[in-house]
């Protein structure tokens, strides 16, 4: 075999080892592919199932109402708006997890808040549900995969009352917050 010849052959070997090579880079491409599709397919069903609940507003303090996340997820970049008898708040969250809350600063309920505490009942006494007041707002938050989600927030403040309230201080006149600041 004359070298001629030889080169020839080593071509043409070279030339069907790089044809397999790239069959088989065109076959693990295509596989990979393949795989990216069927995660990004999963990762669609498990983000329609991913959840967060939220708890109804609590009324904790005089000027203080809080938003739970009940979970299961973790609500992420949260922003919230809460309307309360023309006072209006804005919170935001870079991550709440299921147990912590949002807290919204509501000047103005303090008359409310004394007398609702005065006319709570003794355990084992009736009593009735009271609406304090009623509220208003939205909440926004991504989940783990970016997608958004808002939920209008809306309901009443209840508090249980005796049967016999003392009648509600309607002329009473809410502290001003400069005067609770001296």
């Amino acid at each position: 075999m004359t070298p001629a010849e030889q080169a020839n052959v080593i071509a043409t070997w070279a030339l069907w080892v790089s044809i397999a090579a790239a069959a088989f880079s065109l076959t693990a491409a295509g596989f990979a592919a393949w795989q990216a599709a069927t995660a990004h397919w999963t990762r669609l069903a498990d983000n329609e199932g991913a959840v967060v609940e939220w708890a109804p507003a609590e009324w904790v303090a005089a000027d203080v109402i809080e938003v739970g996340s009940n979970g299961p997820d973790v609500a992420l970049q949260v922003w919230a708006r809460l309307n309360v008898a023309g006072v209006r708040d804005v919170q935001t969250a870079r991550r709440l997890r299921p147990g912590e809350s949002i807290r919204f600063k509501v000047s103005g309920h303090q008359v409310s808040w004394d007398w609702h505490a005065r006319q709570e009942p003794a355990p084992g006494t009736p009593s009735t549900p009271s609406a304090a007041f009623y509220y208003g707002g939205l909440i926004v938050w991504r989940n783990r995969y970016g997608r958004r989600f808002s939920l209008p927030l809306d309901g009443a403040i209840t508090r249980r009352v005796r049967l016999d309230p003392e009648p509600y201080p309607h002329d009473a006149e809410e502290p001003n917050s400069a005067d609770q600041a001296d």
